[in-house]
Order: structure tokens, then sequence, then C-alpha cells
């Protein structure tokens, strides 16, 4: 299985305590270009890493550099007729057999705090900021406490191809 699609489930799990029930509304423009920016390019994780923090102790774990090179040429794009994200395996499938393209997620835009939402086939939701946002970059960060009390911080960030 994709190493992408691995960690996003990983991440789903730890973030599910935290979660919401809902479903995810359409994605509409917010009126301030992030809906646009967001949509006018396919992105590359070029940075993944999760900064935790328990008892004291700071561990950062880099996703990034433990995942495989096939899938660093991935690319993900948010559909603009529907609220799905689309991954692309680009020129190094890890899989041959795998299909080049597939769903991963569904999106949508919090108009207010201009955050996306982000869900992998169940109800349940989380948030990522939008910390940068930009022609060349997206820059997502989620954080919260589990209920173990680990603080923990994720952050990624894509390129525009």
């Amino acid at each position: 299985m994709n190493l992408y699609i691995r960690l996003s489930f990983a991440l789903l799990l730890l973030l599910a305590l935290a979660a919401c029930e809902k479903e995810p509304p359409p994605p509409v423009s917010t009126g301030d270009g992030t809906y646009e920016k967001l949509t006018r390019h396919s992105w590359q994780l070029i940075e993944a890493y999760t900064n935790s923090k328990k008892d004291g102790v700071l561990t950062t774990e880099n996703h990034y550099a433990n995942m495989d090179s096939c899938e660093m040429d991935d690319l993900i794009t948010f559909n603009t007729d529907s609220n799905a994200i689309v991954v692309d395996q680009g020129k190094n499938k890890c899989y041959p057999g795998e299909p080049q393209t597939f769903v991963s997620q569904k999106w949508a835009l919090n108009g207010e705090s201009y955050v996306a939402y982000f869900d992998i086939g169940t109800e349940n939701m989380y948030e990522a900021a939008i910390i940068e946002l930009s022609e060349t970059t997206y820059h997502i960060r989620r954080y919260g406490t589990l209920t173990d009390g680990t603080y923990f911080e994720t952050t990624h960030r894509y390129v525009a191809r």
C-alpha cells in the first residue's frame, strides 16, 4: 500500500479521537482566492513531520524522510466538480498493478478561518489550518491533544506542479 495512504490512515487514527462526525460541505469559493489557488494546481508533498510532546519530552517524526522514493513524485489535486482529492502516483509508481490515479479524501473550506477539512472514506473529519497558500506553496498544520495528554502538531508542505 502506498506510504502516502498509510501515513494518511495513521494520521487519521491519531486524529479520530478528536474528530467531529459530519459530512463536509461542498467546496465553494471563499471570495479571497483560497479556493482558486488550491484548485488551480496539482500539489507535490515536499515536507511532512509531526512534533509531539508528552511528559515534557519532545519528539519529532519526519514522515517525508521515511517515504519510499517512488512516492515522492505523487501529486494531489483538489477536484473542482466534487469534493474529492485525487492522487496521481506520478512516473515512479511503487506498485505497477495499482491504478495511476485514485480518490483518497474529501475536502471543503471553512470560509471564516480558511481551514481545509479532510476525510478518508468515513464520516470522521479533522481540520488542518492553511498556514500558507500561494501560487507555488500549500502549507497546512493540524494540532491538538490526544486523550493520553500527548500534544501533537503535524505539518505538510506542498509545492505546485
